[in-house]
């Protein structure tokens, strides 16, 4: 509206008709099936009168609640509403477009159960917690017994962080205007959008938007693009050398499944470095990774004296993934110190690696000596931020951003 002109009437037109083409296709043939369609007196209820008109338009019995009075009704909701209130009141509806509003809304009865419910209720601003008659609403949708579609959200999601107050619709299907909101993909997002189909409003989504503005799905196919096509003459050690610097008595399995994805993520050769004492045990288990035994502390763990006997590895590798299953030990902090005190290299760390820079944010010094990689969950993120777990689950891509660039590291903040 701001950058190319577009009347909001036409962004709304858009939206519910994009709301109706997906009822389509989920119901098939909506020829006499009843739809009823709840809205909100904003502009996702604009969205939700715009669907109607197309549904009954496409020969759907449709029953529009109105969760307002049309008093509150303004600007491009009220145009639209507007349309459907003369359209009801033509003898071509009489008997397959009802509306009712306000007060009316929850006492009108359904003579049958509808074939598919559409929420309209609340869009992109709401946050918090759904009060008054709205409560009795999300109830009624949530049980109707029929496919939910929801406009541009679940009623209830907060569009930005993906948490819910104490309700929030449960969709089968959510059509989102022009573009993801981030609210569907973090917290309680994934579990009430169900799928999520993306509407075209004609304009395009990056019209006047700078970069840093915006975030950024990755899907199969991007990582298919950024991937190197290799050339016949490649052999393993010129197609990736990682060295996994992983395991201790007691959490070998760590060091196994780091070492083996390694391998399978399409390393050219992958050595894995652990504490001698564990060394049968994890040989046993990795048949293609190569296993290097290094000397180790009286607790069967990494200590100083495993760098003496690493530093060809260390020369030799493009990537050094160190903290799987390292543990905490004393020896092992002091190994992790003489590490990072390391220049030019490329480190991977994960789990105990993040624990002992937890532990020690005098680590965080020497991070900047190389290209480094963090890859927490949210409870070693907790450790390293010191933010609270439900705090990070609110916030993950402020807190992540804001982490990464203070601390100069790449973060993958780990989760849903």
């Amino acid at each position: 509206m701001k950058n190319l002109g577009v009347p909001p009437t036409l962004l709304m037109e858009n939206a519910g008709r994009s709301v109706a083409e997906a009822v389509s296709g989920l119901l098939g043939d909506v020829t006499g099936k009843r739809v009823t369609v709840v809205c909100g007196k904003g502009r996702n209820g604009g969205d939700g009168f715009v669907a109607a008109r197309h549904l009954f338009a496409a020969g759907s019995i449709v029953r529009v609640v109105l969760m307002a009075r049309r008093s509150e009704l303004g600007g491009e909701t009220l145009f639209h509403y507007s349309i459907l209130r003369r359209l009801a009141s033509t003898t071509e509806a009489r008997g397959r477009l009802s509306i009712a509003e306000g007060s009316a809304a929850g006492r009108s009865p359904q003579a049958e159960p509808p074939s598919a419910v559409i929420d309209a209720l609340f869009g992109t601003g709401f946050h918090g917690n759904i009060r008054g008659a709205s409560r009795k609403a999300v109830d009624w949708i949530n049980g109707a017994g029929c496919p939910v579609i929801a406009v541009d959200l679940p009623s209830g999601l907060n569009s930005d962080d993906g948490s819910t107050g104490d309700m929030c619709v449960k969709a089968r299907l959510t059509v989102s205007m022009g573009a993801w909101k981030t609210g569907l993909l973090l917290g309680h997002g994934p579990g009430v959008a169900g799928r999520v189909e993306i509407a075209d409003l004609g304009i395009g989504m990056r019209s006047g938007w700078a970069p840093e503005e915006c975030s950024f799905l990755i899907r199969g196919g991007d990582i298919g693009e950024c991937l190197p096509v290799r050339s016949p003459q490649v052999h393993k050690h010129s197609v990736g050398k990682i060295l996994a610097l992983a395991g201790s008595v007691g959490l070998t399995g760590a060091a196994v499944l780091a070492a083996t994805a390694a391998m399978k993520s399409g390393a050219g050769a992958v050595v894995l470095a652990v504490p001698k004492t564990v060394y049968p045990l994890i040989g046993k288990r990795c048949t293609e990774v190569m296993v290097k035994p290094v000397s180790d502390s009286s607790e069967g763990t990494f200590s100083n004296a495993s760098l003496d006997s690493l530093r060809d590895e260390l020369d030799w590798a493009d990537v050094i993934l160190v903290g799987p299953g390292v543990g905490m030990h004393n020896d092992v902090h002091r190994f992790m110190e003489s590490l990072l005190k390391l220049k030019n290299k490329r480190f991977l760390i994960d789990a105990d690696g993040l624990n002992h820079i937890a532990a020690d944010k005098a680590l965080l010094r020497d991070l900047k000596r190389n290209t480094c990689i963090l890859t927490p969950h949210p409870g070693e993120f907790s450790r390293l931020s010191g933010h609270r777990g439900p705090e990070i689950e609110k916030k993950r891509m402020i807190l992540a951003k804001k982490y990464a660039k203070n601390v100069g590291v790449c973060l993958v903040l780990k989760g849903s």
